[in-house]
């Protein structure tokens, strides 16, 4: 599945306000941290909703992790979005699916986030959404090992 020649990816979730923003500040700061500016990052959820800052357990725990995603805002899945990605990673399969049924050309580029560089069986990552910031961790480290093991594997970061 992986391939070198991605240079966009797209995180996905609902509400685009806890799990895929904590998704792209994780990747952004680790291609930034290894110096590597030729992968855009994008997310967005695929609610109906949109300029909506992140939570604030979201904020708080990337914080923790020297990841501020204090100034992001909302996006909703558009098609643009969906034509510009090269990999489209969700954080539950009911998001994949949906994705791949609304937009035709995502189909062999959308990926639950735990499947797409995976030695174990894929797995939804649970919306933290109104639980406590120990949960909003759990999430949150979920997320980082996964996007670790993505942007390792597709830069060769070691």
């Amino acid at each position: 599945m992986p391939d070198s020649n991605i240079s966009n990816i797209l995180f996905v979730c609902s509400g685009n306000t806890c799990r895929s923003p904590m998704a792209e500040g994780i990747a952004k700061y680790l291609l930034t941290k290894n110096n590597i500016h030729d992968i855009i990052i994008n997310s967005c959820g695929t609610l109906q909703a949109g300029n909506t800052p992140p939570s604030e357990n979201a904020v708080k725990v990337c914080a923790e992790n020297g990841i501020d995603i204090s100034s992001y805002l909302s996006k909703q899945i558009n098609e643009k979005l969906v034509n510009d990605a090269d990999l489209i990673l969700t954080m539950e399969s009911g998001h994949k699916r949906f994705i791949q049924k609304v937009f035709a050309n995502s189909l062999n580029k959308t990926y639950l986030l735990t499947e797409y560089i995976s030695d174990v069986a894929s797995f939804d990552i649970p919306d933290p959404i109104g639980a406590s910031l120990e949960v909003y961790s759990r999430v949150f480290m979920l997320i980082r090992r996964n996007v670790e093991r993505i942007i390792n594997n597709l830069t060769g970061i070691r």
